[in-house]
């Protein structure tokens, strides 16, 4: 199952080449498996300019089966992503990064995503990036 970052969706969207983006359109074009995240759609449906926008993108992103809701469990644990890649060295931007980490890493998702914050989460955790060639 893949879960797919803000920055991927902005590029595809925005017709944005980038091997993420082509290969976010791979995926939709091979119906593969794939979730949304709230938090995700949050990001994409807040940088939109008009409600007209929000409204269509919103209805393609419902189309998605819905990552389940964050537990007391996954609030703790995405914090130590952030203490662990901190303690290694590697800061890492966002508390939101970590929280989508944290989801892939508690179901079992590949996480497609441009953002170097993943790879310095990846290297300290278990989580699973889509490796492009």
């Amino acid at each position: 199952m893949l879960l797919v970052d803000t920055s991927v969706w902005v590029d595809y969207f925005n017709d944005h080449p980038s091997p993420e983006a082509e290969q976010l359109a791979a995926s939709l074009a091979a119906d593969d498996p794939m979730v949304m995240l709230g938090l995700v759609a949050t990001e994409l449906l807040a940088g939109l300019r008009t409600d007209a926008e929000a409204e269509r993108i919103g209805g393609m992103l419902g189309a998605f089966d819905a990552v389940p809701a964050f537990t007391e469990s996954d609030y703790r644990s995405a914090a130590g992503i952030y203490r662990k890649c901190r303690a290694a060295g590697e800061m890492v931007g966002s508390v939101v990064d970590c929280l989508i980490a944290q989801a892939c890493v508690s179901h079992g998702y590949r996480l497609l995503s441009k953002d170097s914050d993943f790879r310095k989460i990846a290297r300290n955790t278990p989580l699973r990036l889509v490796e492009l060639a």
